[in-house]
């Protein structure tokens, strides 16, 4: 199921996740770890409205979740859910 999750979802959705995540969450160690605090930081960002309203797609013209999409902040919490089942953390 998680797999699925993740695969029926556009790829430039998760592009979009990973442009928003702070910089400083992708040094905080090993490349496991990094990933894990990645997830929960994104984890975080979609359950806030006042956080997800302000990312923007990597193009930097756009709002990632605002006006007409491919994708929803539901279909993102999925994937982000989906990789943390998938990749087994706890």
């Amino acid at each position: 199921m998680e797999l699925r999750a993740i695969q029926e979802k556009p790829s430039y959705l998760m592009e979009c996740l990973i442009f928003n995540v702070n910089d400083t969450t992708l040094n905080s160690g090993t490349w496991s770890r990094d990933f894990g605090v990645t997830l929960r930081e994104l984890w975080q960002g979609l359950a806030n409205e006042e956080v997800w309203r302000s990312w923007l797609e990597p193009n930097r013209l756009k709002w990632a979740f605002v006006g007409t999409k491919n994708w929803s902040v539901a279909d993102a919490m999925d994937v982000v859910k989906g990789a943390w089942n998938l990749l087994e953390y706890s």
